[in-house]
């Protein structure tokens, strides 16, 4: 069972719990890997807990990519540990590619992106042994993988560039709207 991460290994990201993530699921007995693609000031630091945990044959820092479109596909699942993001680029692209992906929900957005139970799921900050049951239900129900990749997928049809696009001239529209009523009016 093969999962992946892609982003900066900065403090941010919080890889170290992902790694306590994946050494508590390899104590439950999943035969699990990860790869996280990414460079940054916590590689030295993710090396010695990779080392000190025995995970050398599970986890692997794999660096900068820029492919990542054709890497995505060949994984099961997309992990996003992150104690703070923006618009989480990586966690749409793995959801793009059909990956069933399993993210902690450090702000009120990501229900927009990730239905939970339906296209991924959401763990609230820091409830690792619930991160690591929603592992265990990908890696154990194959149909499940499948269904949640499956509708995953729809987040390129919800954030088209187009629906985008529509979306920021409606915006724009609304403030030249409001900025016109309020102009007229002094």
């Amino acid at each position: 069972f093969r999962m992946v991460a892609v982003g900066n290994l900065r403090s941010i990201k919080n890889y170290i719990g992902m790694l306590n993530i994946v050494k508590q699921a390899k104590e439950r007995g999943l035969e699990i890997s990860l790869d996280i693609y990414g460079e940054g000031n916590q590689r030295e630091i993710l090396e010695e807990i990779i080392v000190r945990n025995d995970l050398c044959n599970d986890v692997y820092l794999k660096g900068h990519v820029l492919n990542i479109y054709d890497i995505l596909p060949m994984y099961d699942c997309y992990l996003m540990t992150s104690f703070q993001e923006g618009f989480p680029n990586a966690l749409s692209e793995a959801m793009a590619s059909g990956l069933p992906c399993v993210a902690y929900k450090c702000h009120d957005g990501f229900s927009e992106l990730i239905r939970d139970g339906y296209d991924g799921y959401l763990i609230t900050s820091g409830e690792e042994q619930k991160f690591v049951d929603r592992i265990e239900n990908l890696y154990t129900d194959r149909e499940l993988r499948r269904y949640i990749g499956q509708n995953a997928i729809e987040i390129s049809s919800r954030y088209s560039v187009d629906r985008v696009l529509a979306i920021w001239e409606q915006c724009i529209q609304d403030a030249i709207n409001i900025h016109n009523g309020l102009h007229t009016k002094n």
